[in-house]
């Protein structure tokens, strides 16, 4: 096998330490919208959920978190965390130009 034991412990801690800062920037994002983290990750699309999951998603990718672990934290597929990264940032650099 190519990773020892103490590779695949290091490995773990770390995922587990990303999946922990996924779900702290979602708990950040319910306090300040006042909309629960149970609606924010809720599987219906539509409403405020999906942009302030967007958020959450757009946040955790730019504090350099991998979007497979987004995803995982936020029951999704990696691509709709992409897709979802980028709607925010179009959101953004609409703002911006206004």
């Amino acid at each position: 096998m190519i990773l020892t034991d103490e590779d695949i412990r290091a490995a773990r801690a770390v995922s587990a330490i990303d999946k922990e800062r996924v779900h702290r920037i979602l708990v950040a994002v319910s306090q300040a919208s006042g909309v629960s983290v149970d609606l924010i990750r809720a599987k219906r699309r539509g409403g405020a959920g999906d942009k302030l999951r967007q958020l959450v998603m757009f946040v955790a990718h730019r504090e350099g978190i991998h979007e497979n672990v987004i995803a995982e934290v936020l029951h999704r597929d990696r691509s709709t965390v992409l897709h979802g990264v980028r709607a925010e940032q179009e959101r953004r650099n609409k703002e911006a130009a206004e």
